[in-house]
């Protein structure tokens, strides 16, 4: 969560004015798509809830992409914790601002 709310204050110390804040949860392949949505909601709506109690936005939109968008290749055959240990950069949250520069 730190490297996030890093990420945030630096795009939010680029706007004159925030109008808008896009969070998106991600997660790994592994477990059913149900869950894992759910489980990206619930990732994005934790970040978002913390940043609304830092900085005032204007407005805070979450996503919940689950296993849709990943972000490493990993092969199918590696042992259980290999492949958990490579996916890992898959569960993530990712966030955009949108504003006007200053």
């Amino acid at each position: 969560m730190h490297a996030v709310i890093g990420d945030v204050s630096g795009k939010v110390s680029a706007c004159a004015n925030v109008e808008r804040m896009k969070i998106r949860g991600h997660t790994d392949r592994l477990g059913a798509p149900q869950y894992n949505r759910r489980l990206s909601e619930r990732r994005a709506n934790a970040v978002a809830n913390y940043l609304r109690n830092k900085v005032d936005f204007a407005k805070i939109e979450t996503f919940g992409l689950g296993a849709a968008q990943p972000s490493t290749y990993c092969k199918s055959r590696l042992p259980p914790c290999a492949l958990i240990d490579c996916l890992a950069p898959d569960r993530r949250v990712v966030s955009e601002i949108q504003g006007i520069a200053k």
